[in-house]
């Protein structure tokens, strides 16, 4: 990989940084200047164009200016910033997207059939996974793949299995905003996943995003294709396509109930991911099985399904894969069935409780519409797919360095109406179809993500995974730690009590693949899509709607035709007539903000600087 000068600079700059101070899980309103904490002996070290910058260049898709912000800088709307004037918490405190270390290092492990037992390594990348698996599995690595397969961490026997030796399931587990530094600051939360999957298993100590958009979209795509983002296409959780619309890169349903309910097509997604490889190879017998909460995070590691596009000769004869959302619209499985299958055991008229509320009560004792999530709440797993039927959750409440907290929050949104049971796009109708928000609250608790592992582990079941020698693949995603971290912070006590839930749903699954599959005979692959950060530490809130009108004020109404946090589009027309370019805008903003920004980037400037990969 190529190894541009922002590695050097930003682990020296921000490595003492990250993971101090950031234990406040309260909003703190006073504003730091960000410069204060970056190299003030050196007054640019970005003069060149980082490589996680370069790699998100897509000519079509590659924003006008791409800007590269200071630390624990965050966007926010003007309504949510009225909210911290007031001295209110808003209800985003932390999040993600830059290529800081706190972003962009994640846990990386494998764990299985192939895998050196206890490894410790120094960096890989998310890239990485799909090549190193389908060397395992026997196929060939995704067309556009530019990750290297790990040959450190793979057994020297696995060069000559025969087909009957190979993984009978490839397993991957994503942790959503799950920093590096996590499994070691909670790691009696994590306990089953350092015990039993870091110890025995293949980890590095740094896994890396390779983007400088660490957003989910992105990254899954990117462990999906084993490609960089500006060549599978997804450069942001919304991209900007050639006809000048601004489209969630997959969309995913969670747009609202008054703004679509999500088509769940791949057809932003530009290359085959490993799954696709599948199908080709083995004639769509490899079962394949993806689900989250989000269809970008599912769609970009499962890839196109049946999904068809005249002259995309990658694509054609595949079969209809069953990959489907926890949509928190209608409380029930959902998928586009012009790509995908969703089969008759996610139905709620074959399977009465198969919706949320229904799952959980009936499972887990759970009655969401009148127990809240609080600090002390544990359950008792009594799903068909759990062997122990054991308590789950942490009643101590006390963080590791002995801090006490405590939270009681509703688990469903009050006044909302039940919703119908939407469970496929071509089902919707805008004029009869209702639709609420009622389990808006819901997926930022650990409880959705109970539903939806199990839900993979019933189709796992029903399907057979792992039963023959042909390769299956399954991807499970705990998504509702992302949810749980923006709402509350990333050292909040709302995460770290999440996290107990999230290591006994790992160990479900390893429990359910020992039982069914066998020990030694899956290889899994547990990794974070990216980190996060609190702007309490140190940063600032940076508002779209100020830079905007700064922008405009500057170079002329509807200059900025979209806005994505730290990409701008710029309407070339407007700075023709002003006789002004790219670059001017960029020089500029570097002038007017710089307070927060270390450098802008014009389309041109990467183009020129060349693909790093």
């Amino acid at each position: 990989m190529c190894k541009c000068i922002f590695r050097l600079c930003v682990a020296l700059s921000i490595a003492f940084f990250v993971g101090m101070g950031t234990f406040c899980s309260c909003f703190a309103g006073a504003q730091t200047d960000a410069s204060d904490i970056v190299l003030s002996s050196i007054e640019n070290p970005f003069l060149g164009v980082p490589s996680a910058v370069k790699n998100m260049y897509n000519p079509e898709r590659f924003p006008d200016v791409q800007l590269l912000t200071q630390p624990f800088c965050l966007f926010t709307s003007q309504s949510e910033y009225n909210k911290i004037l007031a001295g209110e918490k808003p209800d985003t405190v932390a999040s993600h997207g830059s290529l800081w270390n706190y972003d962009a290092d994640v846990p990386l492990i494998f764990y299985g059939k192939g895998i050196k037992e206890g490894y410790l390594g120094g960096e890989a990348d998310l890239i990485d996974i799909a090549p190193t698996l389908a060397y395992l599995a026997g196929v060939q690595r995704p067309a556009a793949s530019t990750g290297r397969i790990l040959t450190e961490i793979i057994k020297p026997e696995a060069a000559s299995w025969n087909q009957n030796q190979r993984p009978k399931v490839l397993v991957l587990v994503s942790l959503d905003q799950c920093r590096n530094d996590h499994l070691r600051t909670f790691s009696n939360a994590f306990s089953f996943l350092n015990t039993s999957i870091v110890a025995k298993g293949a980890s590095f100590a740094q896994g890396h995003v390779s983007n400088a958009k660490t957003e989910t979209a992105v990254s899954h795509s990117s462990v999906g294709t084993g490609t960089i983002a500006g060549l599978h296409g997804i450069v942001g959780n919304n991209v900007m396509l050639s006809d000048g619309s601004y489209p969630l890169a997959i969309d995913d349903g969670n747009a609202g109930p008054n703004n679509g309910h999500g088509d769940l097509s791949p057809r932003n997604l530009l290359v085959p991911t490993l799954a696709d490889e599948l199908d080709r190879r083995y004639l769509n017998k490899s079962i394949v099985i993806s689900s989250s909460s989000y269809g970008r995070a599912s769609i970009g590691v499962a890839g196109h399904g049946a999904y068809y596009k005249d002259g995309d000769y990658a694509y054609s004869g595949a079969d209809k894969d069953i990959s489907f959302i926890t949509n928190w619209y209608s409380g029930v499985p959902y998928t586009n069935t012009d790509f995908y299958t969703l089969p008759d055991y996610l139905k709620v008229g074959s399977n009465s409780l198969v919706a949320v509320k229904d799952w959980l009560k009936a499972y887990y004792g759970l009655d969401i519409e009148h127990t809240p999530w609080s600090h002390g709440l544990t359950l008792r797993d009594r799903s068909p797919f759990s062997a122990s039927k054991q308590a789950i959750g942490y009643p101590a409440a006390t963080f590791p360095w002995g801090e006490k907290y405590s939270f009681s929050y509703p688990i469903v949104k009050a006044g909302q109406a039940e919703p119908d049971k939407l469970q496929s796009y071509q089902d919707y109708d805008p004029a009869t179809t209702k639709l609420s928000d009622k389990y808006g609250e819901t997926v930022k608790t650990p409880f959705f993500d109970l539903w939806n592992f199990d839900l993979n582990l019933m189709a796992m079941e029903y399907e057979g995974v792992g039963q023959d020698n042909i390769p299956d693949f399954v991807f499970f995603h705990l998504k509702s730690m992302d949810a749980v971290g923006h709402r509350y912070g990333v050292y909040s006590g709302e995460v770290y009590n999440y996290m107990f839930f999230a290591d006994y749903m790992i160990q479900k699954v390893i429990g359910w693949l020992d039982r069914h599959v066998g020990k030694g005979n899956y290889t899994a692959v547990f990794f974070g899509d990216h980190g996060g950060a609190n702007v309490t530490t140190g940063g600032q809130w940076i508002v779209n709607e100020v830079v905007k009108k700064d922008l405009e004020d500057a170079f002329g109404s509807g200059i900025v035709k979209k806005q994505g946090g730290d990409q701008f589009w710029l309407d070339q027309e407007i700075l023709q007539h002003s006789g002004k370019t790219n670059e001017d805008v960029a020089r500029w903003m570097e002038a007017q903000f710089k307070s927060w920004i270390i450098r802008a980037y014009t389309k041109g400037e990467v183009e020129a600087s060349g693909q790093c990969n």
